[in-house]
């Protein structure tokens, strides 16, 4: 996934980053291994499969979603 995001970015990433995605997410639908595979983008980089909110995760959950940016940015 980490080529395939240099491919369509034409460049790699360089910093750690936090990748959160919805189990109800309707627009881009994606598998545990698939979210999974976006954490080991960089060192230090995480990734998690939020159950039950879609999308806007950030919108539908913003306390959890607030929660989980505050933890990775003090890692």
């Amino acid at each position: 996934m980490a080529a395939e995001q240099a491919a369509a970015w034409g460049s790699d990433i360089t910093q750690p980053a936090l990748y959160l995605h919805g189990t109800q997410d309707g627009c881009h639908g994606m598998t545990q291994e698939q979210v999974n595979g976006a954490g080991p983008l960089r060192p230090r980089s995480q990734s998690e499969l939020i159950d039950g909110v879609g999308h806007f995760l950030m919108v539908q959950r913003p306390p959890a979603s607030n929660k989980r940016i505050l933890e990775f940015l003090a890692a």
